[in-house]
Protein backbone atom coordinates (compact mmCIF):
# COMPACT_ATOMS: atom_id res chain seq x y z
CA UNK A 1 0.00 0.00 0.00
CA UNK A 2 1.20 3.03 -1.08
CA UNK A 3 -0.08 5.03 1.51
CA UNK A 4 1.97 3.45 4.32
CA UNK A 5 5.30 3.10 2.64
CA UNK A 6 7.59 3.64 5.93
CA UNK A 7 5.29 0.78 7.48
CA UNK A 8 5.73 -2.09 4.39
CA UNK A 9 6.94 -4.57 7.67
CA UNK A 10 4.31 -3.88 9.41
CA UNK A 11 1.95 -4.37 6.60
CA UNK A 12 3.08 -7.69 5.44
CA UNK A 13 3.27 -9.09 8.88
CA UNK A 14 -0.18 -8.00 9.81
CA UNK A 15 -1.53 -9.85 6.70
CA UNK A 16 0.78 -12.98 7.18
CA UNK A 17 -0.38 -13.36 10.49
CA UNK A 18 -4.09 -12.62 9.97
CA UNK A 19 -3.74 -15.63 6.91
CA UNK A 20 -2.54 -18.23 9.40
CA UNK A 21 -5.34 -17.51 11.94
CA UNK A 22 -8.14 -17.69 9.30
CA UNK A 23 -6.38 -21.14 8.21
CA UNK A 24 -6.51 -22.26 11.57
CA UNK A 25 -9.95 -20.68 12.96
CA UNK A 26 -11.74 -19.57 9.91
CA UNK A 27 -12.67 -15.29 9.46
CA UNK A 28 -15.36 -15.13 11.88
CA UNK A 29 -13.92 -16.98 15.13
CA UNK A 30 -10.59 -14.96 14.28
CA UNK A 31 -10.83 -11.47 16.02
CA UNK A 32 -8.74 -8.33 15.23
CA UNK A 33 -7.21 -8.46 18.95
CA UNK A 34 -5.89 -12.20 18.25
CA UNK A 35 -4.38 -10.75 14.89
CA UNK A 36 -2.73 -7.71 16.92
CA UNK A 37 -1.29 -10.34 19.27
CA UNK A 38 0.02 -12.74 17.03
CA UNK A 39 1.92 -9.82 14.88
CA UNK A 40 2.68 -7.86 18.17
CA UNK A 41 1.05 -5.00 17.25
CA UNK A 42 -1.35 -2.63 18.87
CA UNK A 43 -4.52 -2.34 18.03
CA UNK A 44 -4.10 1.38 17.14
CA UNK A 45 -1.41 -0.09 14.96
CA UNK A 46 -3.80 -2.46 13.07
CA UNK A 47 -6.43 0.50 12.66
CA UNK A 48 -3.58 2.17 10.87
CA UNK A 49 -3.20 -0.04 8.34
CA UNK A 50 -6.84 -1.12 8.08
CA UNK A 51 -10.25 0.65 9.39
CA UNK A 52 -11.74 -3.27 10.02
CA UNK A 53 -11.28 -6.99 9.15
CA UNK A 54 -13.45 -7.38 6.39
CA UNK A 55 -10.81 -4.32 4.70
CA UNK A 56 -7.82 -6.43 5.79
CA UNK A 57 -9.78 -9.88 4.31
CA UNK A 58 -10.33 -7.72 1.06
CA UNK A 59 -6.38 -7.23 0.46
CA UNK A 60 -5.68 -11.14 1.33
CA UNK A 61 -8.18 -12.11 -1.63
CA UNK A 62 -7.01 -8.67 -3.94
CA UNK A 63 -3.12 -10.13 -3.65
CA UNK A 64 -4.13 -13.32 -3.99
CA UNK A 65 -5.76 -12.74 -7.76
CA UNK A 66 -2.99 -10.34 -8.36
CA UNK A 67 -0.31 -12.99 -7.56
CA UNK A 68 -1.75 -15.58 -9.35
CA UNK A 69 -2.35 -13.58 -12.81
CA UNK A 70 1.35 -12.36 -12.05
CA UNK A 71 2.45 -16.08 -12.12
CA UNK A 72 -0.14 -17.29 -15.10
CA UNK A 73 1.66 -14.69 -16.99
CA UNK A 74 5.21 -15.47 -16.08
CA UNK A 75 4.83 -18.74 -16.69
CA UNK A 76 2.72 -19.35 -19.95
CA UNK A 77 4.65 -18.09 -22.76
CA UNK A 78 3.70 -21.03 -24.84
CA UNK A 79 0.11 -20.47 -24.12
CA UNK A 80 0.18 -16.78 -26.23
CA UNK A 81 -3.69 -17.12 -26.49
CA UNK A 82 -5.50 -14.77 -23.53
CA UNK A 83 -8.31 -17.13 -23.50
CA UNK A 84 -6.07 -19.80 -22.52
CA UNK A 85 -4.28 -17.71 -20.06
CA UNK A 86 -7.73 -16.99 -18.58
CA UNK A 87 -8.54 -20.59 -18.53
CA UNK A 88 -5.58 -21.34 -16.81
CA UNK A 89 -5.77 -18.55 -13.82
CA UNK A 90 -9.17 -20.40 -13.67
CA UNK A 91 -7.31 -23.79 -13.08
CA UNK A 92 -5.10 -22.78 -10.45
CA UNK A 93 -7.49 -20.52 -8.48
CA UNK A 94 -9.54 -23.36 -8.17
CA UNK A 95 -7.38 -26.05 -7.02
CA UNK A 96 -5.33 -24.00 -4.85
CA UNK A 97 -8.35 -22.89 -2.80
CA UNK A 98 -10.01 -25.89 -3.19
CA UNK A 99 -7.21 -29.01 -2.61
CA UNK A 100 -6.59 -28.02 0.59
CA UNK A 101 -9.65 -28.81 3.33
CA UNK A 102 -8.94 -26.08 5.76
CA UNK A 103 -8.81 -23.72 2.53
CA UNK A 104 -11.53 -24.46 1.00
CA UNK A 105 -13.79 -24.48 4.49
CA UNK A 106 -12.56 -20.62 5.11
CA UNK A 107 -13.77 -19.59 1.21
CA UNK A 108 -17.01 -21.58 1.73
CA UNK A 109 -17.67 -19.42 4.70
CA UNK A 110 -16.64 -16.59 3.04
CA UNK A 111 -19.27 -17.39 -0.02
CA UNK A 112 -22.27 -17.90 2.13
CA UNK A 113 -21.10 -15.00 4.22
CA UNK A 114 -23.43 -13.11 1.61
CA UNK A 115 -22.74 -9.10 2.07
CA UNK A 116 -19.08 -10.43 3.03
CA UNK A 117 -18.56 -11.92 -0.20
CA UNK A 118 -20.15 -9.13 -2.23
CA UNK A 119 -17.83 -6.71 -0.57
CA UNK A 120 -14.87 -8.32 -1.25
CA UNK A 121 -15.18 -8.84 -4.85
CA UNK A 122 -18.39 -6.51 -6.27
CA UNK A 123 -16.28 -3.25 -5.10
CA UNK A 124 -13.02 -4.64 -6.20
CA UNK A 125 -11.92 -2.67 -9.65
CA UNK A 126 -11.02 -5.85 -12.17
CA UNK A 127 -8.73 -3.44 -14.06
CA UNK A 128 -6.67 -3.67 -10.88
CA UNK A 129 -5.52 -7.00 -10.53
CA UNK A 130 -6.79 -8.88 -14.13
CA UNK A 131 -4.83 -9.07 -17.31
CA UNK A 132 -8.08 -11.27 -18.65
CA UNK A 133 -11.33 -8.69 -19.47
CA UNK A 134 -9.92 -6.14 -21.52
CA UNK A 135 -7.80 -8.41 -24.13
CA UNK A 136 -9.60 -10.98 -23.35
CA UNK A 137 -13.06 -10.11 -24.63
CA UNK A 138 -11.17 -6.92 -26.97
CA UNK A 139 -14.11 -4.21 -25.64
CA UNK A 140 -13.27 -0.57 -24.75
CA UNK A 141 -16.80 -0.48 -22.78
CA UNK A 142 -16.02 -0.07 -19.15
CA UNK A 143 -19.53 -1.03 -18.82
CA UNK A 144 -19.40 -4.50 -20.18
CA UNK A 145 -15.56 -5.07 -18.67
CA UNK A 146 -17.66 -5.11 -15.77
CA UNK A 147 -20.75 -6.79 -16.89
CA UNK A 148 -18.25 -9.54 -17.83
CA UNK A 149 -16.74 -9.30 -14.25
CA UNK A 150 -19.81 -9.67 -12.55
CA UNK A 151 -20.37 -12.72 -13.97
CA UNK A 152 -16.91 -14.43 -13.68
CA UNK A 153 -17.24 -13.76 -10.00
CA UNK A 154 -21.07 -15.43 -9.99
CA UNK A 155 -19.92 -18.58 -11.58
CA UNK A 156 -16.64 -18.56 -9.38
CA UNK A 157 -19.15 -18.39 -6.18
CA UNK A 158 -21.96 -20.55 -7.68
CA UNK A 159 -19.07 -23.52 -9.25
CA UNK A 160 -16.78 -23.70 -5.86
CA UNK A 161 -20.44 -23.96 -3.86
CA UNK A 162 -21.27 -26.72 -5.73
CA UNK A 163 -18.33 -28.87 -5.65
CA UNK A 164 -18.01 -28.35 -2.05
CA UNK A 165 -21.97 -29.66 -1.54
CA UNK A 166 -21.24 -32.52 -4.26
CA UNK A 167 -17.59 -33.65 -3.92
CA UNK A 168 -18.26 -36.96 -4.52
CA UNK A 169 -19.21 -36.56 -7.48
CA UNK A 170 -15.72 -35.57 -8.65
CA UNK A 171 -12.50 -37.43 -8.46
CA UNK A 172 -10.36 -34.32 -7.03
CA UNK A 173 -10.60 -30.49 -7.19
CA UNK A 174 -8.44 -30.50 -10.07
CA UNK A 175 -11.34 -32.87 -12.30
CA UNK A 176 -13.31 -29.73 -10.62
CA UNK A 177 -11.26 -27.85 -12.11
CA UNK A 178 -11.11 -29.28 -15.38
CA UNK A 179 -14.79 -29.89 -15.56
CA UNK A 180 -15.38 -25.85 -14.77
CA UNK A 181 -12.66 -24.30 -17.40
CA UNK A 182 -14.87 -27.11 -20.22
CA UNK A 183 -18.05 -25.40 -19.26
CA UNK A 184 -16.10 -21.99 -19.23
CA UNK A 185 -15.75 -22.84 -22.89
CA UNK A 186 -18.77 -23.79 -24.07
CA UNK A 187 -20.38 -20.61 -22.22
CA UNK A 188 -17.85 -18.02 -24.23
CA UNK A 189 -18.34 -20.15 -27.43
CA UNK A 190 -14.17 -21.29 -27.28
CA UNK A 191 -13.51 -24.84 -28.48
CA UNK A 192 -13.72 -27.11 -25.36
CA UNK A 193 -12.09 -30.04 -27.05
CA UNK A 194 -9.22 -28.05 -28.12
CA UNK A 195 -9.27 -27.06 -24.36
CA UNK A 196 -8.84 -30.57 -23.21
CA UNK A 197 -5.61 -31.63 -25.44
CA UNK A 198 -3.90 -28.94 -24.23
CA UNK A 199 -4.76 -28.96 -20.85
CA UNK A 200 -6.40 -31.84 -18.80
CA UNK A 201 -4.56 -34.26 -21.06
CA UNK A 202 -1.26 -32.70 -20.87
CA UNK A 203 0.64 -34.40 -17.85
CA UNK A 204 3.18 -32.23 -17.36
CA UNK A 205 0.52 -29.01 -17.43
CA UNK A 206 -1.12 -30.57 -14.70
CA UNK A 207 1.59 -30.98 -12.76
CA UNK A 208 2.85 -27.13 -13.22
CA UNK A 209 -0.93 -26.82 -11.63
CA UNK A 210 -0.30 -28.74 -8.94
CA UNK A 211 3.10 -27.38 -8.09
CA UNK A 212 2.05 -23.84 -8.62
CA UNK A 213 3.19 -21.70 -4.87
CA UNK A 214 0.58 -19.04 -4.85
CA UNK A 215 -1.61 -19.84 -2.30
CA UNK A 216 -4.85 -17.67 -0.70
CA UNK A 217 -3.61 -18.20 2.79
CA UNK A 218 -0.82 -20.89 3.96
Amino acid sequence: MSRYPKGQHTLNTIVECAKELFYEKGYSKTTIQEICDSANITLGNFTYYFNTKRELLSKIYSDYIKALDKFVLENTDEYPDFFDKFLISVFIYNYKILNDPKTAEFTKGIILNGSLFDEIFLKMDPEEFTFSYKALFKSDSEREGRLIYLADIGMRKEFTLFYLKNKDAFKSSLDFSIEMSRILCRIYKANDEEMRKKFSDNEDFLNRIRQCPISLLV
